[in-house]
């Protein structure tokens, strides 16, 4: 899936001769010459090989959550190594992913609680029909 949406903005790029405007662009923000390009398009082949093996291995929220992960661990990375401007879009950015995985996480928490006190309730049902235990055996 990844391979094929490569081909198709390369395909793009090719038909709009948009190749011109990867070298004017990355003049302008200092990044490496003819170089770097294959080092972003394997690099970014691997991630997208990584999701889909945490897809095939683990699960597609597991790689939901990594992704959203990544967000903001890639911006502030940005910011540290290369010296990228901190400006208000990329706070906002990094604000709100931080809020979006933090909400989830707090989500998963009340979910698990309230797992963890039906399977409780359940487990007291169940032992209180077996001891003969009435009070306790009525929901």
């Amino acid at each position: 899936m990844g391979a094929a949406g490569t081909m198709v903005c390369l395909l793009g790029m090719a038909i709009k001769s948009d190749f011109g405007a990867l070298r004017s662009e990355a003049a302008t923000f200092g990044v490496g010459g003819d170089n770097s390009y294959p080092g972003l398009l394997v690099g970014r082949q691997l991630l997208n090989l990584g999701i889909m093996g945490l897809i095939t291995c683990a699960s597609s929220l597991l790689a939901g959550i990594m992704i959203a992960v990544l967000l903001p661990l890639s911006e502030i990375l940005a910011v540290l190594f290369l010296h990228e401007k901190f400006d208000g879009p990329k706070g906002i950015a990094l604000v709100l992913s931080l809020w979006g995985f933090a909400s989830y996480m707090y989500g998963e928490k009340v979910h698990q609680k309230k797992a963890e006190a039906q399977k409780n309730q359940l487990l007291q049902q169940q032992m209180a029909r077996k001891t003969g235990d009435l009070e306790l055996a009525t929901p």
